[in-house]
């Protein structure tokens, strides 16, 4: 095999392998914000059972009188809420130990914090948006770099190895 096909061979190979990594790379990473939960803030009366799904076969989680949930809607027979983070389902017939918030103030806080929360929320979903536009444009940065440098060096290597092919027919023809 003449040295030109294996310069060509091993381009086209490391070529490939930048390709394969950089899509490994781009298609493992992905940003996405948090699906919005909105609905009103109730607080609980008397401790009540909520399971992780609309079954009582489901995990139970018991949650505390004076605690005060998210009730996101109602779901055929269950009031669906957020408890500490978590998104569970209270049976209707419990749903009588969701009461309306007495504080207004507090009330308002929650829903204040909830605008800050959602604000830093979209604030790191761009930032990260930024971080991930800056690491694909690297990377056809160094593609770039990389293919001119390539062609730059090997388009060197033809030409002298064309010179010496012609200077080798002269060599055998003068002589």
């Amino acid at each position: 095999m003449s040295m030109r096909k294996i310069i060509y061979r091993n381009i086209r190979i490391v070529t490939a392998f930048m390709i394969l990594v950089s899509m490994f790379y781009f298609t493992g990473y992905e940003v996405c914000a948090s699906e919005q939960l909105t609905g009103e803030m109730q607080s609980v009366s008397a401790n009540t059972d909520a399971y992780d799904s609309k079954s009582t076969t489901g995990k139970k989680v018991t949650v505390s009188a004076g605690s005060t949930v998210l009730v996101v809607g109602e779901e055929s027979g269950w009031v669906h809420i957020v408890y500490k983070g978590d998104e569970l389902y209270i049976k209707k017939d419990n749903s009588s130990n969701l009461v309306e918030l007495q504080n207004s103030e507090t009330a308002q806080e929650l829903q204040e914090q909830a605008q800050i929360d959602k604000a830093w929320t979209e604030s790191y979903v761009a930032q990260m948006k930024a971080v991930r536009n800056a690491r694909i444009w690297r990377m056809i940065i160094i593609l770039l770099i990389v293919s001119v440098t390539s062609y730059v060096v090997f388009s060197g290597i033809r030409r002298n190895a064309e010179a010496s092919k012609e200077k080798a027919s002269e060599t055998n023809a003068n002589g």
